[in-house]
């Protein structure tokens, strides 16, 4: 059972004060009595009833006050002494072992936790403390992966371009177009992935100004379908928009306008990317509550539930040796994108996905 810092300091402070007063009690009654009756019998044997004997009575009773008040508060020093070293030890213990605790994660152990001790209040700043080196420990490990998958993104396209221009200055490969074409789109993606990275920076620093306005939401969506449909109608596939609120063109969305459009053209590049031949791509907006709720919903591949969780994060890819082969698949960042755009304007995203079924990405931002 946890017992709350206030009490404990209120018990050790009574307990001092109570053991002030018994002791005085005891001293008053036991210790001046016992001087007291002392000084009686020689006053009383030397001068007996005079003026001189009470004014002696009277010096011997406050004698005997003193003395046992005296007494009294040595015995409470020595109580108060005993009680404060022993709460004050209980309660540095634990604060000894954040301080080392903290020093080793400050060098690079955030495997280090601390134990939680009975005292409430510092309880729960362990259970906080605990909790900051669990985040700093997962920080460090995205940190590493974040670092290993961009060096391999990196690698992979310099590595292209490497042995095909060695290829063309040996001889091996004849200087046609389109070997100059397999270099210039692996330029491309490192330009791509260059860009994105300054996205995502951007997006990461707490001076991202956004300009929020009333905006057309069915508009808005027409107007960026229109951007896209010809690289859907080049592959062959369907592309709608539909509005399941009336009336929907009344609709509008408190948003970016560029950033709202860079959510939606990286939305449907990703559903562009994993639909084949012949399938359909839905926008579809509608009113919730005081939100408008954005849906891309295709007929693609779709993604398996253990992926779901993880689909948001840095350089994750749901099939990463299929991903790499042949420069399929994007860079593994534009979703965080996505997210941290929503998130920014103050929205929620969140995914449905079933394999072989279909993806629907959900995204909501404030009504205007």
């Amino acid at each position: 059972m946890l017992i709350s810092l206030r009490w404990r300091l209120f018990a050790s402070y009574f307990i001092i004060i109570l053991v002030g007063v018994l002791t005085l009690f005891g001293a008053a009654s036991l210790i001046a009595n016992a001087f007291f009756r002392a000084d009686i019998h020689d006053i009383l044997a030397e001068k007996g009833s005079t003026a001189a004997g009470i004014e002696a009575l009277n010096t011997a009773f406050n004698n005997g006050v003193q003395n046992s008040l005296l007494v009294a508060a040595l015995a409470s020093l020595v109580a108060a002494v005993i009680i404060s070293i022993f709460v004050s030890g209980r309660l540095a213990r634990p604060l000894h072992q954040m301080v080392v605790a903290a020093n080793r994660i400050a060098s690079g152990h955030y495997e280090e936790k601390v134990l939680a001790p009975k005292v409430k209040e510092i309880a729960e700043l362990a259970a906080a403390f605990n909790q900051m080196a669990d985040s700093l420990e997962h920080n460090e490990k995205l940190r590493r992966e974040m670092v290993a998958d961009l060096a391999h993104e990196l690698r992979t396209p310099l590595t292209a371009i490497e042995g095909h221009m060695e290829g063309l200055i040996d001889g091996v490969l004849e200087p046609t177009p389109a070997n100059f074409g397999r270099v210039q789109r692996e330029a491309r993606r490192l330009h791509r992935l260059a860009q994105e990275l300054g996205t995502l920076s951007e997006l990461d620093s707490p001076t991202l100004k956004l300009k929020l306005e009333k905006l057309p939401a069915l508009a808005l969506l027409q107007e960026v379908a229109d951007k896209v449909r010809p690289q859907f109608e080049f592959k062959g596939i369907g592309l709608e928009v539909s509005a399941s609120c009336e009336p929907a063109n009344r609709l509008n969305v408190k948003a970016d306008r560029d950033r709202l459009e860079q959510i939606l053209i990286n939305l449907l590049a990703n559903a562009l990317h994993y639909t084949d031949t012949g399938g359909h791509v839905t926008l579809t907006i509608r009113q919730a509550a005081e939100r408008v709720e954005f849906m891309v919903q295709d007929s693609g591949i779709g993604v398996a539930p253990e992926h779901l969780s993880h689909i948001f994060e840095r350089f994750y890819r749901v099939d990463r040796s299929r991903a790499r082969q042949g420069n399929i698949g994007g860079s593994g960042i534009g979703l965080t994108i996505v997210r941290r755009l929503v998130e920014a304007q103050g929205g929620d995203i969140w995914i449905e996905s079933e394999p072989g079924m279909g993806t629907t990405v959900h995204f909501n931002l404030p009504l205007s």
